[in-house]
């Protein structure tokens, strides 16, 4: 079946609403992947593209360590 994510957890490119990306946890690490997203379906939406089946995804943006800056 399709690989779905929490809503909450799929962000929209601030300069492309139509592209939309998650935070993925890889040893250790958040790291921030494109993916497309397909239907919304209540709480959980389809991810079409750009995810693996078993990634850990971040429900929130990952809290930047200070003096990291951007």
């Amino acid at each position: 079946g399709a690989t779905t994510a929490e809503s909450k957890a799929i962000f929209n490119n601030e300069t492309d609403e139509d592209r939309h990306y998650v935070w993925v946890l890889k040893d250790g690490k958040s790291q921030r992947r494109d993916v497309k997203a397909g239907r919304k379906s209540g709480e959980r939406t389809e991810i079409l593209e750009g995810l693996a089946e078993g990634e850990e995804i971040l429900l929130e943006k990952p809290v930047e360590p200070a003096g990291t800056g951007k």
